[in-house]
């Protein structure tokens, strides 16, 4: 679950639920959000409408790890892989 709270008065705006597993971490960059999540998936947010715009599968483990630089999204997990996605 990941939860977004509003920045002036720490009101919670949205939660979100789509991972089947715990997400371990995250990255935002500019519009992004990437989330890391123990169903071995990472997916990436669009910040203005919350809405997940991709999933990504291809790690063949749980991940610890996302980052977002630029245009290119890093990830890295159990499977002892770091992979880097760009667009």
């Amino acid at each position: 679950t990941i939860k977004v709270w509003g920045p002036d008065d720490w009101s919670l705006i949205r939660v979100i639920e789509e991972h089947d597993g715990w997400v371990v971490g995250l990255s935002a960059s500019g519009k992004w959000l990437a989330s890391a999540s123990l169903d071995h998936t990472v997916r990436l947010w669009n910040l203005d409408t919350f809405r997940c715009a991709r999933v990504l599968e291809d790690h063949k483990d749980e991940i610890y790890c996302c980052h977002i630089v630029g245009n290119m999204v890093f990830t890295g997990g159990v499977d002892e892989n770091i992979l880097m996605y760009c667009e």
